[in-house]
């Protein structure tokens, strides 16, 4: 057996049956048709059981003086003051 017999031939892929235009416009439709149902917000079950220990992924800060100013943590350095 040679190599060339032992290669794997394709096959020769069929032109496809609507053009790319024909495509679009059927993705589009489909697109727009459950737009709808896509943009709602989903509620996911969470079982009991489970305890989540995420925060927020960042600190909202605000400017110092305003109520609800975040606080350093103790191992921050503390601001130079000149």
């Amino acid at each position: 057996m040679t190599k060339a017999n032992r290669r794997k031939r394709r096959r020769e892929s069929l032109p496809p049956y609507e053009s790319s235009e024909q495509l679009q416009a059927r993705l589009w439709a489909f697109a727009m048709a459950t737009r709808e149902q896509a943009m709602r917000p989903r509620t996911v079950a969470f079982p009991d059981h489970v305890t989540v220990l995420a925060g927020p992924l960042r600190r909202v800060r605000t400017a110092p003086g305003e109520p609800g100013e975040a606080t350093l943590p103790a191992s921050a350095p503390a601001p130079e003051s000149d």
